[in-house]
């Protein structure tokens, strides 16, 4: 633990550092990179110094391999297919990598925006860099690579020295950002029930499909867990265990009727009765929101004209309120 514990330290630290090399990466100045240790992986990350850490010269994947970068999701949307840059692994998949622990770097320009990973869901490693793992290929289309949050409380997906390299490309879309705005208790019985509002904004360029509550029914559920609550005093944490879910059938399809165009710019806000939860012990909390859209919906479906349907998770900011 101790280990673990230094090693997210020297992420922070090494996050937006310059390379002690400079060079200019290709292709508008962004890419990611392999270290040119290639003995370091995961298992050893954490000993390792700034200087032991460098960049290979060349990115495994550059600003030529994408056609755009959603910063909302951090997904990365492909002008070719993921497995192309994964030559000679086809016999691991749908496995995935599970001797491929490699470390890399996301990179802007000489800037060394932060540290990331494959990562197996196979491995009892935390997660403590952002990664790729095997819903990165399985549950994503052939040309979408999506970029997991680590569990560090900060996000270092949200660089803005990255940003700004993605902007400069042409390739920087803002996708969603969510809020979550009021949680009320309905009923607190043996089984909870909560009513909460949340509201999306469309910060794209791009009008944008999202799912939409009231639509789904018991379907959006499935996608969306609804509110988790937790008490760091009194060590309580809440989310609902016993809600009613429809999957959807077959596992990974979607129908365009659940859907809801959000112009861009436009922000709208649902409101949502959610059964299920525990009986809720008074005090306060802090509350976060998790959104999901399908993510098994493929280049030739994904642009509806105008609009596009947005794919990935999102997280609102933590809110505080007394129960």
């Amino acid at each position: 633990m101790r280990k673990w514990i230094f090693f997210s330290s020297i992420l922070t630290l090494l996050s937006c550092t310059r390379d002690m090399n400079p060079h200019k990466a290709s292709d508008a100045n962004l890419g990611f990179y392999f270290l040119k240790d290639t003995s370091i992986t995961l298992y050893n990350l954490g000993d390792k110094s700034e200087q032991e850490l460098a960049p290979t010269e060349k990115p495994w994947l550059s600003a030529t391999d994408m056609a755009f970068y959603d910063f909302s999701s951090h997904c990365i949307y492909l002008k070719g297919e993921k497995n192309d840059l994964f030559p000679g692994h086809e016999d691991d998949v749908p496995g995935f990598f599970p001797s491929m622990t490699k470390p890399f770097w996301v990179m802007a320009g000489d800037v060394r925006c932060y540290l990331a990973a494959f990562h197996s869901g196979a491995s009892s490693l935390g997660r403590y860099t952002p990664y790729f793992d095997e819903l990165s290929l399985l549950f994503y289309p052939a040309d979408v690579l999506p970029i997991h949050r680590s569990w560090e409380d900060i996000d270092v997906r949200h660089n803005e020295h990255f940003k700004q390299a993605l902007q400069q490309a042409g390739l920087y879309h803002a996708g969603l950002s969510l809020v979550l705005l009021h949680i009320k208790v309905l009923t607190n019985d043996s089984i909870a029930t909560l009513q909460y509002d949340y509201q999306l904004t469309n910060n794209d360029t791009d009008d944008l499909l999202v799912l939409d509550q009231d639509k789904m029914g018991a379907r959006f559920h499935y996608y969306t867990n609804g509110p988790v609550l937790w008490n760091s005093h009194k060590q309580l944490r809440y989310q609902s265990e016993h809600k009613k879910v429809i999957p959807p059938e077959p596992p990974g399809s979607w129908e365009p009727d659940w859907f809801s165009t959000l112009k861009s710019g436009q922000s709208r806000t649902w409101s949502v009765a959610l059964t299920g939860y525990d009986r809720i012990e008074s005090g306060t909390y802090e509350a976060s929101l998790w959104f999901a859209n399908p993510t098994q919906i493929n280049r030739k479906d994904r642009h509806v004209s105008p609009a596009r349907y947005w794919l990935g998770e999102i997280n609102s900011p933590i809110i505080h309120l007394n129960l």
